[in-house]
């Protein structure tokens, strides 16, 4: 059986949403915040819709594996007891 990390579908983010959920939980670590960009960069971009008068944030999409993959790391060397689906549905 694969852990599914509490999500088992991708989701689609902006860059400000896994920042908000993410970064109070590694404020302090340096590892963590310099490696969120490359968690990022990993991420298949979304095209953008373009919606008359609305600003645009560009969207990618995490995958429960590249998400768990980048949590697990951080959990384990911060002493975070939970798991990456638990962080992201946050």
């Amino acid at each position: 059986m694969t852990e599914n990390y509490g999500f088992n579908r991708p989701k689609i983010i902006t860059w400000g949403e896994l920042q908000r959920v993410i970064l109070p939980r590694i404020q302090g670590y340096k590892w963590a915040l310099d490696t969120l960009g490359d968690l990022w960069q990993l991420c298949a971009p979304v095209p953008n819709q373009v919606l008359p008068g609305k600003e645009i944030s560009e969207r990618r999409i995490i995958t429960p594996s590249q998400f768990a993959a980048w949590w697990n790391d951080v959990a384990k060397r911060m002493g975070y007891p939970e798991q990456g689906g638990e962080v992201l549905n946050a």
